[in-house]
């Protein structure tokens, strides 16, 4: 009885492995244009492309101006706060009050306008990387028709791919060859809240 399963899986096991061969392997349809696939380091193309680069530059300086602009206002409530401090000991409570309540009326204005700033900063930002991502877009559109891949997967979804199919290369010598610009719009910052 030991024996006959034996045969059995064996034959089984031969039978699967004979299944796989490309001789059991479905062929393609008459016709059919082979599936070629391709990937891109998108991150590689936001750093090395010259319209993604002056987008990112613009923001960082943008935003080093609006942190820079805010600390000044900040140490200048600090100093303030330091000299009434000092004050403290020759004011009235009368003279005093007003003044400290002042002061922190000041300071909830500038946390008040440090959000504000914060937050259309990340409305602008947000937009302008998004036209940044539909220019590159149109050119990985581009560089799949000419080169008819089925598809283009993003570095980050391939685990394991060919070199030749990396055409992240091709995608950022297109763009700076093309000399598409992206402009940051900071007006979309100045829109009315709904």
């Amino acid at each position: 009885m030991r024996h006959i399963k034996t045969m059995i899986i064996a034959a089984g096991a031969i039978a699967l492995a004979g299944m796989a061969s490309p001789a059991f392997a479905e062929a393609p349809a008459q016709g059919a244009i082979p599936q070629t696939y391709a990937f891109v380091d998108m991150s590689q193309v936001m750093h090395k492309a010259t319209a993604a680069k002056a987008v990112i530059d613009e923001l960082n300086s943008r935003s080093e101006k609006i942190i820079a602009d805010i600390n000044k206002k900040q140490q200048a409530i600090v100093g303030e706060r330091d000299a009434l401090t000092k004050q403290r000991g020759t004011l009235t409570k009368e003279e005093f009050m007003p003044k400290a309540k002042a002061l922190e009326e000041k300071y909830d204005a500038l946390l008040k306008s440090r959000e504000e700033s914060k937050n259309q900063f990340s409305q602008v930002e947000r937009k302008a990387l998004q036209d940044v991502r539909k220019v590159i877009g149109d050119v990985i559109e581009d560089v799949a028709q000419q080169h008819k891949f089925a598809a283009v997967f993003s570095r980050d979804a391939v685990i394991i791919g060919a070199k030749d199919l990396d055409i992240t290369d091709e995608v950022i010598t297109r763009m700076n060859a093309s000399g598409k610009k992206v402009a940051v719009d900071w007006s979309v910052s100045k829109a009315p809240k709904k």
